[in-house]
């Protein structure tokens, strides 16, 4: 018999029964099969902004317009130090390839915070920072630690899962859905 908790509040005397664990302790260790509970989609919520965000404007924003202190123009170039590091790592015209590293920073930060198009843009920054952690900062998987392995490994999570409820993605499927089932 277990409480309203779900934790258990008497045994069986029978030897061969075994003891049973409520749904609502097996939901709370092991999680559901099925839909996820509020707190993951929580969490879920505040990963995808913090990585979107992060992404967006810390890593891909701020080498777009570094700002007139650093070479005095507002027009959108990938600063000289990262073209040289796309040089580097052996990519023909470093320009072009750092100018589209940017911008998938930028705009895939941009839709990964927003829920929209989210398996795309989670796809779109896990290839640019597997090109970051693995080609530039040369880290071996797993077992080193650094910010574009993780931006990685989170990235593949929202590819995996999706956005979450909380998203333009779920808005747009039920309208989607809403506007199906009208016309039939």
């Amino acid at each position: 018999k277990t409480d309203k908790g779900g934790v258990m509040t008497t045994l069986s005397n029978d030897p061969t029964q075994r003891p049973s664990i409520s749904s609502f302790t097996m939901n709370a260790l092991f999680g559901t099969s099925g839909r996820r509970p509020a707190t993951a989609e929580a969490a879920l919520l505040l990963l995808r902004l913090h990585i979107g965000i992060s992404v967006c404007l810390g890593a891909g924003w701020s080498k777009l317009f570094p700002g007139p202190g650093e070479d005095g123009s507002s027009t959108p170039t990938p600063p000289p130090w990262f073209v040289e590091q796309v040089a580097n790592m052996g990519f023909p015209q470093p320009e072009l390839w750092a100018m589209a590293a940017i911008v998938a920073e930028v705009i895939g930060g941009a839709l990964l915070a927003r829920g929209l198009l989210t398996r795309g843009a989670g796809l779109l920054i896990a290839i640019h920072f597997a090109v970051a952690a693995f080609m530039f900062h040369k880290v071996l998987p797993i077992r080193d630690i650094n910010i574009a392995q993780l931006y990685l490994w989170a990235s593949l999570l929202f590819v995996g899962l999706g956005a979450g409820p909380i998203s333009l993605d779920r808005l747009i499927q039920r309208f989607a859905r809403r506007d199906r089932g009208a016309s039939s």
